[in-house]
């Protein structure tokens, strides 16, 4: 029979059991994962997503901005302006974003690449400017992500809060003689503070890279991986065509132009 329990598929056996107590735990933990990566608003990506300009503003209060533009600039773009009336983003998430996009903005404007590319331009835009920024890009899963105080970085980061410590001190002190020297617990407490001000700065760069691979991970698989499904495609394709018609209807559509950089940089069949 069929259903018997000598041709039932999943007998359980020495093999088969084993291979239940390696493969169990790894679906649990990529469900764990995913479910991560959408609770933390990590899920945005600028050809496909349904609020575009939102999730290519993301910005943070330690995100460095492309030198001379800041979200102040972003925000009064008019290709902003006029898709944020057409898209109203009600997501509680963080603002966070990939740092390649700010680097594109920096030499492209909102409305250029919007209202200009489709969907294989600006995956080729993104990931040039990936490369330009660091041709040995990879994803590093042995790094270590844990705050590391000895080493240069962490010693000059205490050297100068120290130094900004000491300069306090001295212009609240009016008389020279009314100087004391710190205690050792006060020493102790300013140490700990600087250490926690520097485990901050340093979790939010981690956040930082890892917003970064996310948003690589995902780019690469809807650009390169899922390309071919015909269904994700024609959405996509609507999207990118809703995107430059407001746009084009608002006139905020301007000229693109790759960089020196971009030109010289090869990715998949451009190269």
């Amino acid at each position: 029979m069929i259903f018997s329990v000598d041709n039932f598929p999943f007998k359980i056996n020495p093999v088969r059991k084993r291979f239940r107590l390696i493969f169990i735990p790894i679906t649990i933990w990529l469900l764990v994962i995913v479910y991560f990566i959408s609770k933390a608003g990590y899920i945005h990506l600028l050809p496909n997503s349904q609020q575009p300009v939102h999730d290519i503003q993301r910005q943070n209060a330690f995100a460095t901005n492309p030198e001379d533009v800041t979200v102040e600039d972003y925000t009064a773009d008019p290709a902003y302006l006029k898709l944020s009336t057409e898209y109203n983003d009600l997501r509680e998430i963080d603002e966070s974003s990939s740092g390649i996009y700010e680097q594109i903005f920096n030499h492209h404007s909102l409305s250029s690449v919007l209202g200009k590319l489709d969907l294989h331009d600006r995956c080729q835009l993104f990931f040039k400017n990936l490369l330009i920024n660091d041709t040995n890009w990879y994803y590093d899963i042995h790094r270590n992500w844990r705050v590391n105080y000895n080493t240069d970085k962490f010693r000059d980061f205490k050297q100068a809060r120290l130094e900004e410590s000491r300069n306090q001190q001295e212009r609240e002190t009016e008389e020279v003689t009314s100087r004391k020297r710190i205690s050792k617990e006060q020493n102790a407490d300013i140490e700990e503070k600087i250490r926690k001000e520097y485990e901050g700065i340093w979790n939010k760069q981690v956040e930082r890279t890892f917003t970064n691979w996310v948003s690589v991970f995902r780019i690469f698989n809807k650009c390169y991986v899922t390309d071919n499904n015909n269904t994700q495609t024609a959405s996509v394709k609507r999207h990118i065509s809703h995107q430059k018609k407001v746009l084009n209807s608002a006139g905020s559509t301007g000229n693109f132009a790759s960089t020196e950089s971009e030109d010289r940089t090869n990715v998949g069949d451009d190269g």
